[in-house]
């Protein structure tokens, strides 16, 4: 994986942001294949399954963005 400094000088060079430059480097160095999605003015890097469209890379974005959003569980409530 290449220092942190090099892909951002990369990314300058492309002229693209440092974090796709990051995700298109951990895709290529561990061999996952990587989503970068825009969702409800936020912006989710994460991996996904092999083969899977950018249709469902879309839908599993939305999901993680509820599951992110929703109220925390009440801990009482779990114990009993």
């Amino acid at each position: 994986m290449p220092d942190l400094w090099r892909l951002e000088a990369l990314a300058a060079g492309l002229e693209m942001d440092p974090d796709s430059v990051k995700a298109l480097a951990i895709s290529q160095w561990i061999g996952w294949d990587i989503a970068d999605v825009r969702t409800g003015g936020e912006r989710l890097i994460f991996r996904v399954p092999k083969g899977y469209t950018s249709e469902q890379c879309t839908q599993l974005a939305d999901q993680l963005m509820h599951a992110i959003n929703s109220e925390p569980a009440d801990p009482e409530r779990e114990e009993r």
